[in-house]
């Protein structure tokens, strides 16, 4: 979580980090292969493995919020270039939130900042994976993929 404050206040958050939605359908496709196909300890702890080196490059920003007094200042902007610089120094390369798909200023808001919006409702697919997320009909997705060149 990073916060943005001017003068002393706080008037600025974000938070970003695993993406919990993610890691918990593999944990339970992970103990269901386990249990449906006598896996051995050995053979998941590798399954587990794999996944965590693919998950690695994965982030999912969870909020940003501006104090409504200071909206349309540019500071969430502000907020999310910076985390968006942080993220790609770590070399973060799949980067994805979800907003209220009502929200049409933050589609705008997303997609001037370089991410793909999805459509509400649609499923997004997490690039290099097999990871499908599905949509819910009062969300969409908003995504970030870089490039293999960087």
């Amino acid at each position: 979580m990073y916060v943005l404050k001017l003068d002393a206040e706080s008037i600025g958050v974000i938070t970003v980090g695993p993406p919990r939605r993610i890691w918990a359908k593999f944990a339970q496709e992970l103990e269901l292969a386990c249990a449906t196909s006598g896996q051995s300890e050995e053979e998941a702890e590798r399954s587990l493995a794999d996944f965590t080196s693919t998950m690695w490059p994965l982030a999912k920003i969870s909020l940003v919020a501006v104090r409504p007094n200071h909206q349309g200042q540019g500071h969430g902007t502000r907020l999310m270039r910076f985390t968006l610089d942080l993220l790609r120094r770590d070399n973060v390369d799949f980067i994805y939130g979800q907003y209220d798909a009502g929200r049409f200023d933050l589609a705008h808001f997303y997609s001037g900042l370089g991410f793909r919006n999805c459509a509400p409702g649609a499923n997004l697919a997490i690039s290099g994976t097999a990871l499908v997320l599905e949509g819910r009909p009062d969300e969409a997705f908003f995504a970030f993929e870089r490039s293999a060149g960087g």
